[in-house]
């Protein structure tokens, strides 16, 4: 009856949580607008569904490995919002995210309420309730890395198990290499964690050092198997593409020393700026504030200089640095916050009463800053996605630079509105990205039959020939372009419509080109 009783306490827990999870996650899903890489990765993900055979691997041309574009694909046809589409793959993952880190915070503490906290950190901090509302691949690759850290501390909590017995330890070494291995058709920057891995094979606590050794060289061979499994996508004909645009990314080690190093000042500080706004000063303190613990300081220390090993690299290498490349790090602060309420709570059975009051105060006091920044960020992000706050690199890819969607949904309804009767040929600056592809996105199965879209390169300085020559039987030419891109000079009536960005950032533009566009037909 008692084991009845508790079954049906944990499944209605369970599913309290998930409707709380979902119902804090759906709320105004598409009010911030498109972002460039996700309509990149959609508009991929509809040209796999409309011709599997030719686009499956079309991603790897880009040097993008394919496994988050796959995933979108059955959404796609489920969902018929394509952006909610893309974006409804990471709020689920999302949710085993949470459920994984619970799960590994249950295996170093054996606390159930630290579990509980580790998994409302992980649904509600800014870094991670955005990232797990957005259609990038980021969301899906800390999943694989969260589940390859679990996966390490199960072989390390059955080490003296695989001594008596090698072969069963075969099973774990091949999860965690087809794990790895996912975690790199996700995203290649999964390679920079495989490093962070062997700080986290340490943290269960062995009798004997030769477990130490042992537990390592496991993990060292799940990572070795991991990078046999991508060697062997080297067979598809896109493979050498994957890394065609490293260069793009990071400074070699001879551009680093030839002055390339500056960029570590930059990198440091943005670096401590995105894990303050996004995770919390309290949180991001968490591994130092842990040391002062007794319980759990060693992990604590391992936490710390796990995270460090996955952040160096991009801190000392990285030419283009965004702060969503830090997602990962994410995984040992959090963890890290779960170890200081288990030893606080610990602290406070075996303190005298006067002790027992300061811990219980600084601990209620902890849990209750963090909640509040989380709360606060995510409050104002279904409120206002424009007045969110952002670090300034975020603030402009996501709100006011080109790479914002700002103004994308309303051209897409201004070119649904035009009569079938007219055909309506449109340019618009670049070649991918938020134009055109955020454009073709919403058009996606609709009737264009009357409209065809083509990116002409940016800046604007003129309308090209080939675009003339393509579209001489158009009604209408149209030109939607961004202002700070526009070079041309057209009549102010020729403006169709304009949406402005934040923050006082350039506006997305409409423009009638079709009389601009017959005088150099006639030239």
């Amino acid at each position: 009856m008692r084991k009845n009783t508790r079954l049906f306490q944990y499944l209605l827990f369970g599913f309290v949580a998930i409707v709380g999870y979902l119902a804090i996650h759906l709320v105004k899903l598409d009010a911030l607008p498109v972002f460039a890489d996700e309509s990149i990765y959609i508009r991929w993900a509809q040209l796999i569904l409309d011709d599997a055979r030719q686009y499956w691997i079309f991603p790897m041309n880009d040097g993008k490995t394919p496994l988050f574009i796959w995933t979108m694909v059955p959404m796609l046809r489920l969902v018929e919002n394509q952006l909610l589409a893309g974006r409804s793959v990471s709020i689920f993952v999302g949710l085993f995210q949470a459920i994984v880190l619970g799960i590994i915070t249950w295996r170093m503490t054996k606390d159930k309420f630290s579990a509980v906290w580790v998994m409302l950190l992980t649904s509600t901090l800014p870094f991670w309730f955005f990232y797990q509302r957005m259609a990038l691949m980021d969301s899906l690759l800390t999943f694989w890395l969260s589940v390859s850290v679990l996966l390490v501390l199960v072989m390390s909590e059955k080490v003296s198990l695989f001594q008596k017995k090698i072969q069963t330890s075969l099973p774990y070494i091949g999860s965690l290499g087809l794990v790895l291995f996912l975690a790199i058709w996700t995203k290649l920057p999964a390679v920079l964690f495989l490093l962070a891995l062997i700080p986290t094979s340490l943290i269960i606590k062995q009798k004997q050092s030769r477990h130490y050794l042992t537990i390592l060289g496991l993990t060292l061979t799940g990572i070795s198997l991991s990078l046999v499994f991508f060697v062997i996508t080297s067979i598809l004909p896109a493979f050498s593409q994957l890394f065609s645009r490293g260069s793009d990314f990071l400074y070699s080690v001879p551009d680093f020393l030839a002055g390339g190093w500056k960029v570590v000042f930059f990198n440091s500080g943005l670096t401590t700026q995105s894990l303050v706004y996004y995770l919390s000063p309290l949180v991001v303190l968490s591994p130092i504030i842990g040391l002062f613990f007794t319980k759990h300081r060693r992990t604590q220390s391992l936490l710390l200089l796990a995270a460090t090993a996955f952040m160096l690299p991009m801190i000392l290498l990285a030419k283009v640095y965004y702060p969503r490349y830090l997602l990962p790090v994410s995984i040992f602060f959090t963890l890290s916050s779960g170890l200081i309420v288990d030893a606080a709570l610990n602290k406070i059975t075996i303190v005298n009463l006067k002790k027992r009051a300061v811990i219980a105060l600084g601990l209620a006091l902890y849990c209750a800053n963090i909640l509040a920044f989380a709360g606060q960020w995510n409050v104002q992000a279904m409120i206002d996605s424009n007045a969110v706050p952002m670090v300034a690199v975020d603030r402009m890819q996501y709100l006011e630079e080109w790479s914002s969607g700002h103004g994308i949904v309303e051209t897409v309804d201004l070119l649904q509105s035009v009569d079938k009767s007219q055909r309506i040929a449109v340019a618009t600056e670049g070649y991918f990205g938020t134009l055109p592809d955020a454009l073709l996105l919403y058009l996606h199965n609709q009737d264009v039959s009357n409209l065809s879209i083509d990116g002409i390169g940016q800046p604007v300085w003129d309308i090209p020939q080939w675009f003339i020559e393509k579209t001489t039987a158009a009604d209408e030419r149209w030109l939607v372009v961004n202002s700070h891109r526009m070079r041309m000079t057209l009549p102010e009536d020729q403006l169709i419509a304009e949406y402005c960005r934040p923050n006082s950032a350039p506006c997305l533009q409409i423009w009638n080109i079709t009389e601009y566009s017959k005088t150099l037909e006639n030239k």
